[in-house]
């Protein structure tokens, strides 16, 4: 089911954060292919509840022989014209207890373990479309942080080539703030490209069909506080990381596996009983009422398996595969951790130096457009300060976007489920 702000969506529709979160649950392709995966597993479980259930056989079976046929004792019938005809209802049973107990229970650690697999890889997948929204939101801060300049400098333009008449101007002036106005509105092209590429990334993620169906909301980006990036810690818990659990659950189901195989799944015995009822009689003649049933109850025991215990091989060699996939996510995990709070401990201390740095070059922008406007200042110095101001405002906005971003990467790595 769609989100509530997708049905009955005509006009072009604004994209949030939380629309985000929402259309990733709702329509990326990974996302779905893993909760079809997930589904897959608890089909198998109810699949592997069936086996207590028996059949039952309801209809007619018929019988012809034509030829010889063999006595109990041994002699032989010759010549024989023999119909026979049954009709009635037929319950077949049989019961491997091994299999039956110790596979379903396999079977149901095993969807719980992908259960946790998939709320990983979710989590991956989100935080994808998250930073291709970040990505998006630059851009577009780009652009209208360039259309301020631009206009700025349409006015400088202008009052440049009043004076340049005027001859109170060089000419040379006029002509290198026209063009870094000219260079502006190319800059402005090129974050526009780059919006759309990012916009096409995020489509490709949410399954958007048409870039142009959607538009990226005005938002004035700010450091978000999503997690506690400061308590240092030399190990991670990982006791209740999804990442981790999902180990945890197809260890206990290959075990499980392997106990069908080995003697604690030998000494559960197999069963069997098959009852059957209904008129029995000629092909063609009267039929009598008939009932019957047997019965059988064992071990069947695989002489293979006790001798070479291939099974038990493979499930134990499986295990250490585990175990050695297990051993390489916590390493990852922790210093995935540890390398965000580095990453976010640096990019705060960025964002303050930028804010500062922003303000300084905001000023000295005003104050030199201020002189060029009095006849006291040159273009030169007017486009210097608006390369620093440019420059100091991209890479502010950068900070921000990718401390978020990253708060987001940290706050999976450390087991939250967005």
């Amino acid at each position: 089911m769609l989100p509530l702000f997708l049905q009955g969506q005509s006009d072009p529709m604004v994209l949030s954060l939380q629309n985000i979160l929402e259309l990733a649950n709702a329509k990326n392709i990974t996302i779905q292919k893993q909760n079809l995966q997930r589904q897959m597993a608890l089909d198998q479980l109810d699949k592997s509840k069936e086996w207590w259930l028996p059949n039952i056989f309801i209809g007619t079976r018929l019988h012809h022989l034509d030829g010889a046929d063999l006595n109990t004792d041994g002699n032989i019938f010759r010549e024989i014209d023999r119909q026979s005809r049954w009709y009635g209802g037929e319950l077949n049973a049989s019961w491997d207890f091994g299999q039956g107990l110790l596979g379903s229970k396999a079977d149901k650690l095993r969807a719980e373990g992908i259960y946790y697999e998939n709320i990983a890889q979710k989590n991956e997948t989100i935080v994808s479309a998250i930073e291709a929204y970040y990505n998006c939101l630059i851009a577009k801060a780009k652009i209208n942080l360039v259309d301020d300049l631009i206009l700025v400098k349409i006015n400088l333009v202008d009052q440049l080539r009043v004076q340049e008449e005027a001859e109170l101007r060089l000419k040379s002036e006029l002509l290198l703030a026209q063009g870094n106005l000219q260079r502006l509105k190319a800059q402005r092209l090129t974050n526009e490209q780059l919006l759309i590429t990012n916009k096409l990334e995020l489509a490709q993620l949410l399954r958007l069909k048409n870039i142009d169906k959607f538009i990226i909301e005005d938002l004035i980006l700010a450091p978000a506080d999503i997690v506690n990036y400061t308590i240092l810690k030399d190990t991670l818990d990982l006791a209740e990381h999804p990442a981790m659990l999902q180990y945890n659950f197809l260890k206990s189901s290959i075990q499980k596996k392997s106990d069908y195989f080995s003697l604690k799944g030998i000494l559960l015995p197999t069963a069997g009983f098959q009852y059957t009822t209904g008129p029995f009689g000629g092909e063609y003649s009267d039929a009598d009422y008939t009932n019957a049933w047997q019965g059988y109850f064992g071990w069947d025991i695989p002489l293979g398996q006790l001798i070479y215990g291939g099974d038990n091989k493979r499930a134990a060699t499986e295990l250490k595969l585990i175990e050695l996939e297990e051993e390489e996510m916590a390493y990852k995990l922790n210093s995935e951790v540890s390398a965000y709070k580095s990453q976010l401990s640096n990019l705060a201390q960025q964002i303050e130096l930028m804010i500062e740095a922003k303000d300084l070059t905001s000023e000295s922008l005003q104050l030199s457009i201020e002189r060029e406007n009095v006849g006291i200042g040159s273009s030169f110095e007017v486009l210097q300060a608006q390369e620093e101001f440019l420059q100091v405002s991209t890479i502010w906005i950068e900070a921000i976007a990718q401390f978020n971003v990253v708060q987001y990467k940290l706050f999976v790595a450390q087991g939250g489920n967005l």
